[in-house]
Parts: structure tokens; C-alpha cells; sequence
């Protein structure tokens, strides 16, 4: 972070005088915080992106208010969305809309959703046996399944803590009940080879979205210059 002064903040668009709740505490000296930096490219040995998948890590939703065009903007491009939720808070309202209004939308034009419930470590608290984890596992994967109207198929629990510990220190046990490699084999047996097909789908269903705007466009000019030519009758 960095600090700076109000109106600079106002000129980088992290201070709204007209959503003053919203707005960042300022200091003794009138400073409010700030993000240093935006985005940020990263590049790692790992077989998905040597495959050449490219990952968006986008801001969560209660970013979304401040810099809605680091996600919004960059959904409609996206050939598949991974949205994450958290299996010990589960599905909130915010979630639901974020979903339906964005995510939906983007997968209607023959784009993959999935749908990620993280922070499953949470449920090993040493007072569950497995046949326990496992059943509020499935419990919550048919809630989600129900509230976001999507098969159960593309809901993966998972541990993202508890992988990167394990894919740190090559603990091959500790990596399979994470369940990270499900995703990641959903991503690499799904997805990649998928492309072409994701790609085409989504260029036809914008070339449709084209067609359909330009005709409703014509139309409308063809209506106002009937109602021309009638009052020059």
C-alpha cells in the first residue's frame, strides 16, 4: 500500500464524496491507503499453464464496488469462470446475484462455470470421522448445486491451504485429501482441450448478439423513415 492524499485518491478512484461509507480511513496527517499496484503477471512451471492455460485472478466481491472493471470487464472475455466460495460461510445473497447477473450470463454463451467450495480443512477438526466430512461435504455440494442451479458435477471441494502446504512439502496424502488435484484434472481433461470448441461457441454467440442488435437497429431506422416519408406525404 501507499498513502496519499484525498484527492489523489479521488483522482485514482478509491474516494467517492457521494458514498462517503464506502471511502477508506484517513489518518492524522489526511492520508487515506491505497493499493501500491493493480495487476500483476506472474509466471510458474506448472503443467496447466505450460498446456497454455492463463489464469485472471480477479478482486473478490467486496471489491467489486470500488474496481468493478478489473472482474466485470474481464468476464465476457473469460472461456471458463471459477468462482470460489468458502464451504464454512456457504452461499450468501451477494454471491447469488454476483452469479446469476455475471457468471450465468457469461455461461450462456457457451463458456464453463464452475463452482468452488475452498477451505473444506476447516471440517478436520479432529471431533468428525471421514464418513462425517464426507456427508456435510455432500451436503453442501447439493445445496450449492440447488442454489446456483448447476450440476453437482462442476462443484469441487477443496482445500487451497492445505495444497499449497502439500505440493510445498511433497506430501502426496495430504495433497489427495486436499482434493486440489480434481480441479486441476477438471481443468486439464476439461477445459484445455475444449478451447476450439469454447472459442467457436463464444464467437457464434457474439456474432448472434451482432446480428440481433443491428437488425433491431435497422428496424428502428426503417420505422423513423416510414414516419418521415408519411408527413412528407
Amino acid at each position: 500500500i501507499r498513502r496519499v492524499s484525498k484527492d489523489e485518491a479521488r483522482a485514482l478512484g478509491f474516494w467517492h464524496d457521494e458514498t462517503p461509507d464506502d471511502n477508506p480511513m484517513v489518518d492524522a496527517q489526511g492520508l487515506v491507503e491505497v493499493p501500491k499496484w493493480r495487476h500483476a503477471l506472474i509466471n510458474i512451471a506448472h503443467p496447466l499453464l505450460k498446456q497454455g492455460l492463463v489464469i485472471l485472478d480477479t478482486p473478490g466481491l467486496n471489491a467489486i464496488g470500488t474496481e468493478p472493471e478489473l472482474t466485470l470487464n474481464l468476464l465476457p472475455s473469460a472461456h471458463a469462470v471459477l468462482f470460489i466460495l468458502a464451504l464454512d460461510t456457504g452461499v450468501s445473497q451477494t454471491d447469488i446475484e454476483f452469479w446469476r447477473e455475471h457468471v450465468q450470463a457469461a455461461g450462456a454463451r457457451g463458456r464453463s462455470a464452475f463452482a468452488v467450495l475452498n477451505k473444506i480443512d476447516t471440517l478436520w477438526d479432529g471431533l468428525r470421522d471421514d464418513v462425517e466430512i464426507e456427508s456435510e461435504i455432500e451436503n453442501q455440494i447439493s445445496f450449492c448445486a440447488e442454489t446456483l442451479e448447476i450440476d453437482a458435477s462442476t462443484i469441487f471441494p477443496v482445500s487451497a491451504q492445505k495444497g499449497l502446504v502439500a505440493k510445498i512439502n511433497g506430501n502426496q496424502a495430504l495433497l489427495e485429501r486436499s482434493r486440489l488435484l480434481a480441479l486441476e484434472h477438471a481443468l486439464s481433461k476439461d477445459l484445455i482441450p475444449r478451447r476450439l470448441e469454447i472459442v467457436r461457441d463464444s464467437t457464434r454467440g457474439e456474432i448472434v448478439e451482432l446480428m440481433q442488435r443491428t437488425a433491431a437497429l435497422l428496424e428502428t431506422r426503417g420505422r423513423g423513415v416510414n414516419e418521415q416519408l408519411e408527413e412528407l406525404r
